[in-house]
């Protein structure tokens, strides 16, 4: 309560009572259950949370840690003395849980952040003794003298020890190679891994494993997914279309800078936006009406900012994006997009096909009681259009 109660504490809260309780009755502490447990409570609670990153990685994690946790608690054990026997236990923990946890939340973390660490391990071998022995122990200290007022020094012990980790986290993120953006994958793709993933993680026999099969069609279909061929943002100027090489390029500066950026991060590309603007060697021409670019497939795009622009782009373009209204001087190209249709529809993204497939904000968001619904005369429009 006193932290807020987000999803990985309340997650903890829930399982750590239960780990106490089978202690008391002389239960395995450790159980899939707990888990099966917290996500009940907090679904029941919170049914919206089921969506959010810190529910799905909390719960990836865990989840696997558990299994790991009860296979290794079945195979025989064999103890033989060794040197330092305690702080090799130690490290080995430390570096499995890291391991574990890194690989059963990387998806979720390409997914809603686009992107993929590869150091976790390392961080987590300088970073968790430090938890473990200071700021663990300064915290539950502080928590026993806080009715006392003699939670200062225990508090500024806890924030050195946090200190520490940041600065560990900050080396570590730093490191060549540590973190590879990666272009986002398609939703269905996740949802079918985390189904194989879990029936690998809950059953127990031979038959867990044919959860793999689920998972790896899930892989084979996130890295085959093929990104939008254009990309219009909701101001009808910032355009980015596809080009032979497969990499997205704006047509012209583009304004809306954080759509830009978050498009190129979904991509899996680390360029930032005035780094892809498309120059005349990437087959885009400019001039003060406009822009004319060519898709991977060879499909013209004219990109026009004045009515002027408008009657020569029609009569060319098989796709037409207008910053002014363009309905009435543009009837030839297969698609036309402009200033009203964006403002009705927000955001487009064109798979130029064949066949040409066309999804908006509005059409990804459905009709809800909070947002505008468009005319019906636009939404016929832009089915037979996408048809």
């Amino acid at each position: 309560m006193i932290s807020g109660a987000a999803t990985p504490a309340t997650r903890a809260f829930v399982m750590l009572a239960m780990m106490l309780l089978a202690v008391l009755f002389d239960r395995p502490a450790l159980s899939m259950r707990s888990v099966g447990l917290a996500a009940t409570i907090i679904l029941l609670l919170r049914p919206e949370n089921i969506f959010e990153p810190g529910f799905q990685m909390s719960f990836a994690a865990v989840g696997s840690l558990v299994a790991v946790a009860e296979w290794a608690a079945r195979r025989p054990r064999v103890e033989t003395p060794r040197r330092f026997a305690g702080l090799r236990r130690y490290l080995r923990g430390i570096a499995t849980t890291s391991f574990v946890g890194s690989i059963a939340t990387a998806p979720y973390a390409v997914f809603h952040f686009d992107r993929a660490t590869h150091y976790a391990v390392i961080g987590n071998l300088l970073a968790m003794p430090v938890m473990g022995f200071v700021t663990m122990p300064a915290a539950a200290l502080a928590v026993i003298l806080m009715p006392f007022g003699l939670d200062a020094w225990p508090l500024r012990v806890m924030g050195f020890g946090i200190e520490i980790m940041l600065t560990v986290g900050r080396f570590v993120s730093g490191l060549p190679g540590a973190v590879s953006i990666v272009s986002a994958w398609p939703v269905w793709a996740l949802a079918l891994l985390s189904l194989g993933g879990l029936w690998v993680l809950i059953w127990r026999r031979s038959w867990r494993w044919l959860g793999l099969l689920p998972m790896a069609a899930a892989l084979a279909w996130a890295f085959a997914a093929r990104g939008p061929d254009v990309l219009v943002a909701r101001d009808a100027v910032t355009v980015a279309v596809r080009g032979e090489d497969g990499r997205l390029r704006f047509v012209g500066e583009p304004s809306d800078d954080y759509s830009a950026g978050e498009w190129l991060k979904r991509d899996g590309d680390a360029r930032d936006s005035d780094a892809a603007v498309a120059t005349p060697a990437d087959g885009v021409r400019c001039d003060a009406y406009g822009c004319i670019a060519k898709g991977r497939d060879g499909t013209i795009i004219a990109v026009a900012s004045r009515v002027g622009a408008l009657e020569e782009d029609c009569a060319n373009a098989a796709v037409v994006v207008s910053a002014v209204p363009a309905r009435r001087f543009c009837q030839g190209p297969k698609l036309v997009i402009d200033r009203i249709d964006v403002a009705r529809a927000g955001g487009y993204a064109l798979w130029l096909g064949p066949p040409l497939r066309i999804e908006t904000v509005e059409g990804e968001r459905g009709e809800r009681p909070w947002s505008q619904k468009p005319p019906q005369k636009f939404r016929r429009r832009t089915i037979s259009t996408a048809g």
